[in-house]
């Protein structure tokens, strides 16, 4: 025998717990499912602090509908995490950035309708006093030069001895590198190509002669910055 719609329950209190780890594409799925879930989303800003759009909602990620999405976190957002968005322009990520100004993670990979003006314009109210951007991604954004690449540099605080301490970038965990979350990740996912100059990802060779080479190259730099 069903229960009529009178004799149903809400959903247990354990399951609005799980909200804030839910992927935005469940989340966005689970506001659907009752009254109950749909209210908790509403009214919370918790599960809204961290968003990461990718597939398969990715694709139809507008501006108008990224800063409704963005808008729910009330101005408290940590971490932006946009995976090849192609529909976002600048104005909806710079209308998304002076709203939520204490960003720390921005993650823009593959959202070729941005440019990097517009991601430096970004940078800059996230980098203002108070404010401390602390990653950033920006691989796939086209006609990015050395000057623009310096001018993030500068104004993150990345000097050269820091991006040689970072954690190494090696292409087959590319994608670890970027559980968003985790701490350990490099300042800037770009750097200066030494064999081409062009700004792109820059992965490091994981034999040890290289990080042999590599330690000895840094080593004979700290000299040079303390006895240069």
């Amino acid at each position: 025998m069903t229960q009529t719609s009178s004799q149903l329950s809400p959903p247990h209190e354990a399951m609005f717990l799980i909200l804030p780890y839910l992927p935005l594409y469940e989340l966005l799925s689970m506001s659907q499912v009752c009254k109950s879930f749909r209210d908790a989303l509403k009214h919370d800003i918790l599960p809204w602090l961290n968003v990461i759009v990718e597939k398969p909602i990715n694709t139809r990620f507008s501006d108008d509908f990224l800063v409704k999405i963005m808008s729910k976190a009330k101005g408290r957002m940590n971490i932006v995490a946009l995976r090849n968005c192609f529909k976002i322009t600048d104005e909806g990520l710079l209308q998304v950035i002076a709203s939520n100004p204490f960003i720390n993670k921005l993650y823009l990979q593959g959202c070729t309708s941005l440019t990097i003006e517009g991601v430096i314009g970004a940078v800059k109210l996230l980098t203002k006093p108070n404010h401390k951007l602390k990653n950033l991604a920006i691989s796939g954004i086209y006609n990015v030069k050395i000057e623009d690449f310096q001018t993030l540099c500068y104004l993150m605080g990345i000097n050269q001895m820091q991006m040689k301490q970072i954690k190494k970038n090696y292409y087959h965990m590319r994608c670890e590198l970027y559980t968003f979350k985790q701490e350990s990740q490099p300042s800037i996912d770009v750097d200066i190509c030494p064999k081409c100059g062009e700004i792109r990802e820059v992965f490091d060779c994981p034999r040890d002669s290289c990080k042999k080479r590599m330690q000895q190259q840094q080593r004979q730099l700290l000299i040079e910055c303390r006895y240069g």
